[in-house]
C-alpha cells in the first residue's frame, strides 16, 4: 500500500494555496491602517532603530501605513532589495518620498545608489503564521535566509505583518525556517518568546 502523506514541501505548496484566498479575502486598506496602530500602541521602538520596510505585492498588508507613522516617531526606514540568485536581502536607505526602481523579481527597491545599510528591525511580509512565531512565505527563501544572516551580525526585531486571518495553527516546518519574535495584524500583537 503506497504512503499518501505528502511531504513537507507539498503541504506548504497546498496551503500557499489556500492561504493566498484568505489573504486576497481580507485585503483592505483600513486593515492596514488599523494595524499601524496596533503596533504604535504594543511595539516601543528604540528612537534610533531602522526599520526595513517592504514593497507590498499583489494582496500583501500594505505596510505604508505603518511606514508613515514610524517616520513621524522619527526612525529612519529602509527596504529590502533582492538578487535572482537566491542569496540574502540587502537593505537600502529609503525616505518615503524617493523614488523607486523595480528590482530583480519585479518588486520595487530604492535606487542603486542609496546607502546600504543593516537594519534594527524587519518588517515581513507573509502569506501565513502559527502561534509559535513560524511563517510562511512565497517559497523563495529569502527572509529565512536573510533573517539568518542578520542573527549572526547581532540580531534584528522580526516583525511579521499579516492580516488576523492568515492565522494557522500549525505550520509545517523545515530546518532553515526561521522563526519571528512578533506579528501584527490588525486585530493584535502577537509575541513570540
Amino acid at each position: 500500500m503506497a504512503d499518501c502523506r505528502l511531504s513537507v514541501s507539498e503541504e506548504k505548496q497546498a496551503l500557499r494555496r489556500e492561504l493566498r484566498q484568505k489573504r486576497a479575502a481580507a485585503t483592505s486598506l483600513e486593515a492596514a491602517q488599523r494595524l499601524a496602530a496596533v503596533f504604535d500602541k504594543g511595539l516601543s521602538l528604540p528612537p534610533e532603530a531602522l526599520v526595513a520596510g517592504y514593497s507590498a505585492v499583489g494582496d500583501e498588508i500594505d505596510p505604508r501605513p505603518l511606514m508613515e507613522s514610524l517616520t513621524q516617531r522619527g526612525h529612519r526606514l529602509c527596504l529590502p532589495c533582492t538578487t535572482p540568485d537566491g542569496e540574502a536581502l540587502s537593505f537600502r536607505a529609503y525616505g518615503l518620498k524617493d523614488m523607486l526602481r523595480i528590482g530583480a523579481w519585479l518588486i520595487p527597491e530604492p535606487m542603486p545608489d542609496a546607502p546600504l545599510v543593516v537594519p534594527d528591525v524587519l518588517l515581513v511580509p507573509l502569506l501565513g503564521f502559527d502561534r509559535e512565531g513560524y511563517r510562511l512565505g512565497q517559497g523563495g527563501g529569502y527572509y529565512d535566509r536573510t533573517l539568518a544572516a542578520l542573527r549572526k551580525q547581532g540580531g534584528c526585531l522580526s516583525v511579521g505583518l499579516a492580516y488576523a486571518a492568515q492565522e494557522v495553527e500549525v505550520l509545517p516546518v523545515e530546518a532553515h525556517d526561521a522563526k519571528l519574535d512578533a506579528v501584527v495584524t490588525e486585530a493584535r500583537l502577537i509575541l513570540f518568546p
